[in-house]
């Protein structure tokens, strides 16, 4: 009789990507497409790939701060960004750093990570379990949403919830459980499944930033590479997002194209189809649907916004300015929440010897009626 063989879980590490559209092979029952890959080398190989890449900037820094959670209470991570914007490129190079099934060492060596004191004390000695959803089988289409989007398919989150939990909540072979995405974690109450995980969002994140994107010395430093296009006319195009942190930020897809083509165009807008409206209207996700409909049929409906909107020149001589949306609040008080902002004195180095503008627009729901207020911040 064989010998049945088995691998200790001890140690693990626990990476979760949802919308990965290069790891679709077995089906989890429900009809959901999921891929469950242990200790394999596809994380290394990919990364490679990026590695060897004429445009490739190093991310390897964000295993410094991945390292420092290990172990700890604050093993549980989700950072979410939107399409395009090195999410699964940044899940490979965890992969290849810590699984144990490779030898990484020689490319590490040769990135920033590599200049850390004592940096491969958790290099390849980890036991790593890849997970990626891509699609539901049913109605075929690119799938990213089970976890992330409200009430889609509602009569199967529990059981995908209680999945995810069993797998990692106080496992005690969970080393580090890293999740990423498109969009935030759907949680439900503070005795959710997955309310161990920390969330890192495009807007609000201030720890890794940096990590997701190209920043702007990067960009340059990619531009004084190729040569034939300026970080000018780049910028122009593509002119950046500001982080939480007032890092400005490149789609790295843009970027990267418009280097290999050399021309500027809209590259992002072609990564996703616009039949994905079709799909949260078709699935009433969030109720966006019968939002639409009472809209279209002349009604009001309410939104909340809790974000501000900051606006950057595309030309040197345009005007910054940072629009603030307030429902029963007076302009006056909405300007000296603008001036509180942290960002804005990045802003202001930034745009240094102009003026900043801040746009105050507040909503009375008495009356019915809007009020602005411009001023010079």
């Amino acid at each position: 009789m064989a010998k049945r063989s088995t691998i200790s879980l001890a140690y693990a590490i626990i990476i979760i990507v949802f919308y990965d559209d290069k790891m679709k092979n077995s089906n989890w029952k429900g009809g959901y497409e999921m891929a469950i890959y242990l200790n394999t080398n596809k994380p290394l190989e990919n990364y490679k790939n990026l590695y060897r890449s004429k445009y490739f900037v190093d991310k390897s820094l964000f295993i410094e701060k991945l390292s420092e959670i290990i172990e700890t209470s604050d093993k549980y991570i989700c950072v979410t960004r939107p399409r395009r914007f090195g999410k699964s490129s940044v899940a490979d190079m965890v992969g290849a750093y810590y699984s144990k099934a490779v030898d990484s060492k020689e490319i590490f060596d040769t990135l920033n990570i590599g200049e850390v004191s004592n940096y491969e004390k958790h290099l390849n000695k980890y036991n790593v379990i890849n997970i990626s959803f891509n699609t539901i089988a049913e109605i075929g289409n690119a799938y990213d949403d089970y976890i992330f989007a409200n009430n889609l398919f509602e009569e199967n989150q529990n059981d995908f919830l209680e999945f995810l939990r069993n797998l990692l909540k106080d496992q005690p072979y969970v080393s580090l459980a890293y999740m990423t995405g498109v969009l935030p974690i759907k949680k439900y109450s503070s005795g959710s499944a997955l309310n161990m995980f920390d969330e890192f969002t495009f807007l609000k994140d201030r720890t890794f930033d940096e990590y997701f994107g190209f920043t702007e010395d990067e960009v340059i430093e990619l531009c004084n590479k190729n040569k034939n296009i300026s970080f000018k006319e780049l910028e122009s195009w593509y002119n950046g997002y500001l982080t939480a942190k007032g890092i400005k930020v490149y789609n790295p897809r843009s970027v990267v194209k418009a280097l290999q083509n050399n021309y500027c165009e809209s590259y992002w807008t072609n990564t996703g189809a616009m039949d994905e409206v079709a799909e949260y209207l078709k699935y009433n996700i969030l109720e966006i649907r019968d939002d639409v409909i009472e809209m279209v049929s002349g009604e009001e409906i309410d939104i909340t916004i809790d974000e501000d909107f900051t606006f950057h020149p595309r030309r040197k001589n345009d005007i910054p300015f940072i629009v603030e949306l307030k429902k029963d609040e007076l302009p006056e008080v909405a300007i000296n929440q603008i001036r509180e902002k942290e960002y804005v004195e990045k802003i202001r180095r930034e745009d240094e010897g102009k003026k900043v503008l801040a746009v105050p627009i507040c909503y009375d729901s008495k009356s019915k009626e809007h009020r602005c207020l411009i001023d010079r911040l």
